[in-house]
């Protein structure tokens, strides 16, 4: 009795799980439920665009922003990564897929027939009935069309890109698309690291990605390492428009009565323009490529792109004839002994200058030392100054390119994918497809085509399709 009762539980269930597994196939291959999906989904991007995606709550909270409670319930800050965007992504992923699986068959079917036919035009044909069949076919051959069914009663010609093929590759990458999602967000992580000059440094980042901290024993550490051959700066001259002080010269000025416009041009009217750092990928003893990278310029090797962001400039600063060395960066106080107030050094000036009349100059390298925003002195590796009686001396500057990078493997296959649907889209919507129907019948002893058109397509013309087939109908004739 025991046996019979868990053997028709389990029938039970293996029932309902069958009915469930059905109902799921029908409503993730359902055309509403993209529908449905893709509205919910539009209202999400509307509200990422409401509130700023990326920052901190605390900083949106002291930065007066609205909808605290909601913001903080629902983490609108980082929506796209929510929970609740996830899952309607895995749905859509799944609806698309399981809709194209399933429709993948009708791709390659030959079609039998196209419906009901309802003719609505009628060709009085010029040939006897013996041969106009034959002759309808060649107009239809030279108009473009190609026959793709044929029954008892009539025929089906197709002319132009065929739209399920096309409908079903657009399909296929949306998934595409969505896989590439995917990697970037299980996958995707980012950080900064700052080069040495003629050191190798270790990309080493502090988190990874979703999944990859799941993953036990797996290490982000790159099997590669960046090697700063050369950092070079380059600035060009910034004259300093002076406009007059009064408003009613400055007015003449803007209206155009006026070219009383003087510019100032010193010595420090310097302006940097590009940082350049050529940059060697090694591992071991060899180098497996390099390259200068700049501002708009990035590296990218071994699935990562490395931006060159910032510049930090250090200092060592030895005070008198004291073993001990001072270290400090531009812009930073430097507390010196017997100096009353703290000083400042200024940007490490250093590289080649684009002069206005287009001439290249090296730049004597020097640093401005600066007290209440006033230059007190100016120092060049190991030249000395003495402020207040103390004698300063400048040891050593560096200048270090801060790198931050961005791991992402699916960026490759967004950008293909996303290619790839914009064609088929173009293909799609912005090309023409006909699919034409027809009958020959004997009225009076006279055969008389019957047909019906349909078109797909911006660029399809019914009217001018009629008009070249019945040219090319007549055209035989004569």
């Amino acid at each position: 009795m025991k046996t019979l009762a868990a053997n028709s539980n389990v029938a039970k269930f293996l029932n309902a799980w069958n009915a469930f597994c059905r109902w799921t196939e029908r409503k993730l291959s359902s055309m509403y439920t993209s529908v449905y999906v893709l509205a919910v989904m539009a209202l999400f991007f509307m509200t990422g665009t409401i509130f700023p995606q990326g920052g901190e709550y605390e900083e949106y909270a002291r930065a007066g922003g609205g909808f605290l409670a909601l913001v903080n319930a629902f983490s609108l800050l980082d929506f796209f990564t929510s929970p609740v965007f996830l899952i309607l992504s895995i749905i859509l992923f799944l609806n698309i897929a399981v809709c194209a699986w399933k429709r993948y068959p009708l791709v390659f079917q030959t079609k039998k027939d196209a419906g009901s036919f309802a003719p609505e035009h009628t060709i009085e044909l010029p040939f006897t009935v013996s041969d106009a069949h034959e002759e309808v076919k060649k107009a239809l051959k030279k108009a473009g069309f190609r026959i793709i069914a044929r029954n008892a009663s009539y025929a089906v010609a197709e002319k132009g890109l065929p739209y399920r093929p096309l409908t079903w590759l657009y399909h296929a990458g949306l998934i595409a698309c969505l896989l590439g999602f995917a990697l970037t967000y299980f996958f995707a992580f980012e950080g900064e690291m700052r080069l040495k000059l003629r050191e190798a440094e270790t990309v080493m980042p502090e988190e990874t990605g979703r999944l990859m901290g799941l993953l036990r024993g797996y290490t982000p550490h790159s099997d590669f390492h960046l090697f700063l051959d050369r950092f070079m700066t380059e600035y060009a001259e910034s004259p300093r428009l002076e406009y007059p002080s009064d408003k009613l010269s400055r007015l003449a000025i803007g209206l155009g009565w006026s070219k009383n416009i003087a510019y100032e041009l010193t010595e420090n009217s310097l302006s940097v323009k590009d940082w350049r750092a050529k940059i060697k990928v090694i591992k071991g003893t060899r180098t497996l490529t390099e390259r200068f990278v700049e501002i708009n310029e990035p590296l990218k090797y071994g699935g990562y792109t490395f931006y060159l962001m910032d510049v930090v400039q250090s200092f060592k600063v030895r005070v008198e004839d004291n073993p001990l060395v001072l270290e400090t960066k531009a812009g930073e106080d430097l507390v010196i002994p017997g100096v009353d107030e703290p000083l400042k050094l200024g940007p490490w000036r250093a590289g080649t200058v684009k002069r206005l009349n287009n001439d290249i100059e090296v730049l004597k390298s020097q640093v401005t030392v600066m007290r209440r925003g006033e230059e007190v002195a100016r120092l060049s590796p190991g030249g000395s100054a003495f402020i207040d009686g103390t004698k300063i001396t400048l040891l050593d500057a560096v200048e270090a390119p801060v790198l931050s990078y961005r791991y992402d493997p699916g960026v490759p296959l967004l950008w293909a994918s996303g290619v790839f649907v914009l064609i088929i889209m173009s293909l799609r919507f912005f090309g023409y497809w006909f699919e034409a129907a027809y009958n020959i019948e004997e009225r009076d002893g006279r055969p008389v085509l019957e047909l019906r058109i349909r078109s797909a397509g911006l660029m399809a013309d019914e009217r001018r399709v009629m008009e070249r087939l019945k040219y090319h109908i007549f055209k035989q004739a004569s």
